[in-house]
């Protein structure tokens, strides 16, 4: 069963669906539940239900880690309407340490590919990521140190590479 709910932190609105008890989809752009739902009907065929079972402790861990804190995340993460090569790229970047950034090209790299059009597409796989902030695309950066694009936006990208670089939270 596809499940979503939402709650709000001192950053923005988080949406989160569930598949089973694996997150699937998080999103702190959606402008309303409706929108909501209905990007997650896209993403697995399946029409949602807003159920609030989960809520708590994923509020819990998103408000702490919008504190600077460093996020235990608690719920399993299902990739299973993404390519193999999304998969990929999301897994390796799920391997970044927290307050640490890696560059399109390193991902690329740490995949065995080298190539500038492998680069790219890394970064087109990282704009796909359905689940944002737990799978930490925002630690992605371009060569050179400049920041690169990002799905929610290069402010947000800023404020949750800040969060991660203040060592007193």
């Amino acid at each position: 069963m596809l499940t979503y709910s939402f709650f709000d932190t001192p950053i923005a609105t988080v949406y989160a669906g569930f598949s089973a008890k694996r997150i699937c989809m998080v999103s702190l752009t959606t402008a309303s539940p409706e929108d909501f739902e209905l990007a997650l009907l896209k993403l697995k065929s399946e029409k949602p239900v807003r159920d609030d079972m989960h809520a708590p402790a994923l509020a819990k861990t998103f408000k702490a880690y919008f504190s600077g804190a460093k996020p235990v995340w608690a719920f399993d993460i299902d990739l299973d309407a993404l390519t193999d090569f999304q998969k990929s790229v999301l897994t390796e970047t799920m391997k970044i340490p927290y307050g640490e950034t890696r560059t399109y090209g390193e991902i690329a790299e740490a995949l065995g590919k080298k190539s500038g059009q492998t680069a790219r597409a890394v970064g087109q796989a990282l704009n796909r990521n359905p689940i944002p902030i737990i799978i930490p695309c925002h630690r992605v950066i371009a060569a050179g140190g400049r920041l690169g694009g990002f799905g929610m936006g290069t402010a947000m990208k800023q404020k949750l590479l800040a969060i991660e670089s203040n060592p007193f939270g």
